[in-house]
């Protein structure tokens, strides 16, 4: 039986690019097999470049959670830097596969990764990035002629 280890530094232990790779082609291929269209999105986040997790718990990074509603600092996934590299790289590895499988793509994390109004914390989206992230998959969609009446 698995058991969480007791300590794990930024969760270095764990190799996730090969897996989430693997995982996110098998799953492509699995809708195009089925007959269906596959629509890929990048995963939208914004860690602010001053960000430390005392202006975190000051609420001055400028994050947008007036009700602080599922608000969890970065710390919570590893340092800083690891999980924007980790973020970065799981992204890449999204549009690198959905241009070698001929896959459609919205690039959240480009459309609204740069606003930090869209986000109550680093991947949380707040009301207004809500609103934004569900406009550019219609927009997406109109733009492409794919909406059935």
């Amino acid at each position: 039986m698995w058991k969480r280890p007791v300590k794990l530094h930024n969760g270095t232990e764990y190799k996730s690019f090969i897996t989430f790779e693997n995982n996110i082609r098998k799953l492509v291929r699995l809708i195009k097999d089925k007959g269906g269209k596959q629509v890929m999105m990048t995963f939208a986040w914004h860690i602010p470049k001053d960000y430390t997790r005392e202006k975190f718990d000051s609420n001055i990074l400028g994050y947008n959670n007036p009700t602080n509603y599922d608000k969890c600092p970065v710390e919570l996934w590893g340092s800083v830097e690891y999980v924007r590299t980790g973020l970065a790289a799981h992204n890449d590895i999204i549009r690198r596969i959905s241009e070698e499988e001929g896959v459609m793509m919205i690039d959240q994390a480009n459309n609204l990764g740069n606003e930090v109004k869209y986000f109550g914390d680093v991947c949380h989206l707040s009301e207004e990035g809500t609103d934004y992230f569900i406009s550019n998959i219609i927009n997406y969609f109109i733009s492409r002629n794919l909406l059935s009446k």
